[in-house]
């Protein structure tokens, strides 16, 4: 049962809302298949720390996709605003530099409305390309 994703060729993760890496550690040692999509708007909320560093810090290795969105933080479900990259105050620089120094080539998506779709993609490369030139 523990290894259904694998044994069909399929990629299954558990996405965070308000939890830390310690909520996961857990989960993950009992299901070693089971992978992270680390959603780094809904890391913002609840909490003054974005909890994505301290799931990039601890469990790097289980994180397999990424979904990037903004937000102004916030106590709940009705403050996961998906703002378009920049509208908000999640540190996306600060992650995607966390990130790159730990090797990381997963896949992203933004999760955003249509109109903000290509501003937004153009500065997630545009922070890309600062950190590793700098």
């Amino acid at each position: 049962m523990f290894h259904y994703g694998r044994d069909n060729g399929v990629l299954i993760s558990i996405e965070n809302l308000s939890e830390t890496a310690d909520d996961f550690a857990s989960v993950l040692e009992s299901i070693p298949d089971l992978g992270i999509t680390l959603d780094v708007g809904h890391g913002q909320l609840l909490t003054q720390t974005n909890t994505s560093f301290g799931i990039m810090d601890k469990l790097m290795g289980s994180i397999k996709h990424l979904h990037f969105h903004d937000n102004r933080g916030g106590q709940g479900v009705k403050d996961d605003l998906h703002l378009p990259i920049g509208d908000g105050i999640v540190d996306f620089k600060g992650i995607l530099k966390t990130l790159l120094q730990k090797g990381s080539s997963h896949t992203l998506t933004l999760e955003l409305e249509n109109k903000d779709l290509i501003e937004s993609r153009a500065k997630v490369k545009a922070l890309i390309d600062d950190i590793v030139t700098s």
